[in-house]
């Protein structure tokens, strides 16, 4: 049973760990990530003044893409930061399985009107044009090698982890037999 259990540690930070994101991309102003908070990107404040997280599985907050190429078109400025980065500066990121490249940088919980725009700011941005974090992204986001017949779709990995599962548990139970 403990070998079933690591194996499905082993396969599960394994297919976790293939498309890691390692960048956030989000397209701005000259000078800004974060020109204003926006109702529709945070919601409403509530009476104490302060944000909180959305719904499960779809949070409300700021929209930024590990992909540079899935921007719009007319993207001039980009700002790049790091999932850590938000992280550290207490904001949630989620992978909201979009084009396989959409995140939201979300409050973790109430979290101030008033410093929202500021707090986004610290976050740690880096800003270049569009061609430089095509560039940066390239560079930053090589793939391990996988064998030919791995698929690295997320559903496909998902599918790996509970086959393997699966697996284990038909040879536990025909130990038993």
């Amino acid at each position: 049973m403990q070998i079933t259990f690591i194996l499905t540690l082993f396969l599960f930070f394994f297919a976790s760990g293939i498309n890691a994101t390692k960048h956030l991309y989000r397209g701005g102003n000259a000078s800004t990530p974060v020109n204003k908070i926006r109702e529709q990107d945070f919601g409403k404040a509530d009476a104490d003044g302060n944000h909180h997280p959305g719904p499960a599985g779809h949070p409300q907050g700021l929209s930024t893409f590990a992909d540079p190429n899935h921007l719009p078109v007319n993207t001039k400025h980009v700002h790049v930061t790091t999932p850590q980065k938000a992280q550290d500066a207490g904001f949630h990121v989620h992978d909201d399985q979009r084009a396989n490249t959409h995140h939201t940088i979300a409050v973790s919980g109430p979290h101030p009107a008033a410093t929202l725009q500021q707090d986004l700011h610290n976050i740690g941005w880096t800003k270049m044009n569009r061609d430089q974090a095509i560039s940066h992204h390239a560079e930053h986001n090589t793939k391990r090698s996988l064998p030919e017949e791995h698929d690295s779709r997320p559903m496909n990995r998902v599918r790996m982890v509970h086959e393997a599962v699966q697996a284990s548990k038909r040879a536990e139970l025909e130990k038993l037999d």
